[in-house]
This record gives structure tokens, sequence and C-alpha cells, in this order.
């Protein structure tokens, strides 16, 4: 089967982009598949990652993949004027998250078209992986011998204050204060306007933090590996694949249980309750207060264990199957029309 890839640039490191990437690639190398782009002559199927860039040929069925859509009330109509024209002509939908379809539907309206939720998935990490072999990284093993506990968070933080950079460091930081007997460090990754990378912040005698700014998402895998919570606060994300590489790492995770990241922790973390939110048009940049009771406190000190086992359904040989399967649906579906 020839899947033509359409909106998509493999050499960009942003998270559709790097999900098309794994997926292509484990579609082609265990799947019956050959990736090509839409400009080709031939193929059987369009998979439109977000919105249609290309015009497929006539007869040949189209999917689109969303990811998620822009729900700011002065950004709604503009900005998802490609991402609507595209969902109302295809023939079938791919939802992230159970939250996505959701605001989609509600906001779109519900087509008589196939459609189906699949997150995201990432290849499997080795945990045991020796980091004293990655010379530039080899410091980390100093920082997990310093502390007790050790907090990984990671976005592109920069003039993204839904994504809760201050609350990340004020959780840490009350956690450190409330447990009083451990040392504690917050890594954080991604870029900020508030950090330069490689910036070490002392908060307390028990709480420091260090942002490590960008870094190549094949070495991820060596940060988590010190990691015993990844913590991921952001009000309504969609389907995060820093929280997918963490799960992967078999890092249990602490998030907001609105959006649709909590959709992907289920027994693998701690979900901190919000007020519901009502999935209507809002300024998502403008998160309410995060409260965090001691309860919450309390089960990060006691830890928690995920296994290899439990994290499957995060592998991309895991999704790309249900991709696979869906996509073969609606190829004999057209065919039999």
């Amino acid at each position: 089967m020839r899947i033509a890839f359409d909106n998509v640039n493999f050499e960009s490191f942003t998270g559709p982009n790097q999900m098309a990437f794994k997926l292509g690639t484990e579609l082609q190398h265990n799947f019956d598949c050959e990736i090509v782009n839409a400009n080709e002559s031939e193929y059987d199927i369009v998979l439109v990652f977000i919105e249609q860039n290309k015009l497929a040929h006539n007869g040949v069925p189209i999917i689109q993949r969303l990811d998620g859509i822009w729900f700011k009330p002065e950004d709604f109509e503009i900005k998802n004027k490609q991402i609507r024209k595209t969902y109302d002509s295809v023939n079938a939908h791919i939802f992230q998250s159970e939250f996505d379809k959701q605001m989609i539907q509600k906001h779109f309206g519900k087509r008589d078209v196939p459609n189906i939720v699949i997150r995201n998935g990432t290849y499997a990490k080795n945990m045991f992986h020796k980091i004293k072999e990655t010379s530039e990284l080899e410091w980390l093993l100093n920082i997990r011998n310093d502390f007790d506990k050790i907090f990984i968070a990671s976005s592109q933080w920069k003039d993204r204050p839904h994504k809760r950079l201050n609350e990340t460091i004020l959780f840490v930081y009350e956690y450190s204060k409330w447990s009083k007997d451990e040392k504690c460090c917050l890594i954080t990754l991604g870029v900020s306007d508030k950090y330069k990378p490689m910036t070490e912040t002392k908060h307390s005698e028990n709480f420091t933090h260090l942002h490590m700014g960008n870094i190549m998402p094949s070495q991820t895998h060596i940060i988590y590996s010190i990691a015993d919570w990844f913590a991921h606060l952001a009000y309504l994300d969609h389907c995060p694949n820093v929280v997918v590489d963490a799960l992967a790492c078999c890092v249990p995770v602490i998030c907001s249980s609105e959006g649709g990241t909590a959709e992907l922790i289920k027994n693998r973390g701690i979900i901190i309750k919000e007020d519901k939110f009502d999935f209507e048009l809002c300024d998502y940049t403008k998160p309410p207060e995060i409260i965090v009771d001691k309860d919450i406190f309390r089960q990060v000190k006691i830890g928690k264990v995920i296994s290899s086992r439990s994290t499957l359904d995060v592998q991309i040989n895991t999704v790309a199957k249900q991709y696979y399967d869906f996509i073969q649906s609606t190829v004999n579906q057209q065919q039999n029309m």
C-alpha cells in the first residue's frame, strides 16, 4: 500500500512532524507500506497532517490526522480556516485524543464519515542506557547522586504561559518544603524566555532548578533515565509527545486533569484535579490557578514504578498498527463504493 503523507516536513523537530517521521518509518519497516510524497504520481491513499497542502488525485481517499484546533475566540475563524476546509472534505478523521475529538466535533460539527482516536507513540527506550558512554551527558550521573528526587519537565515554554513553567517550579519548591528531608532537583528542557540554557537556580537548601534548554530528541531518554517524576502541568494540552516519551521510558507523570494528557496517564502517574473544562472557546493562555493538596505530595514522596509491559500502548509499533488497520479499512471502503 502506497500512502502519501501531506503537509509533513521530516526534517522539522515540531511535534506533528516528529510523529509523522516515526509513524512513516514504522509503517515502511514493519508493515506492507511505502510512504511517498503527495506530489508522487501514484498512491492508494493520502494521510493529511492537520491541513491539506497538496491536491489529491481524483478518487483517492483522504484521511485527516488532526492535531487539535485553535480555540482562542480571536483565532478560531482565521487560524482554523484551512483545517476546517480539510475537515469538511476528507473521507475519514484521526483524532489524537478524546479531548480533541470532543472539542473539534463541538465546533466543527460531527460528520458521517469514519473516525478514530489514536494517541501518539514513540520508540521504546532503554532505561538502563549507560550514560557514561555519552560523554557530553556524563555529568548527569552526579545529578542523580546529589538529589533524592529528580523531576523532569519539557516543553517549548516561550510565550506559552499555559504550559505552566512557573507553576511547575512552584510545585517542586512547595513539595521540597513539605518533604523537608529530601533534596529535590527540577530539570527543565526546551526554549524559555526566562532562563538561558544551562542555568542553575538554587531556590532553597533543598531545591535546585536546572534549565538545560533544547536538546536533541535522540538524547531525551538519557535525561529521563535519571528521573523519578515527569511533571507536565500544562493546561488543555492535546496529546503531548514529551509525555509519551516519558511513559516509554517508564517515568511516571504528574499532570492536569483537563485536556488530553490525563488520557495517556491512566494509572501511570498522578492526575491533579481541576475544574471541568466546558469545551467552549477560551483564552487557554490564561489558565486557572492549579491547586495542589498534600495528598498529591504524599503520592510523590512514595513514588511509582512503571513496568515496560505497561507502556506497550505508547510504543510506535502499537500505534502504527492502529494507523495501518484504519488506513486499510478506509481504502477498502473506498474500493467497495
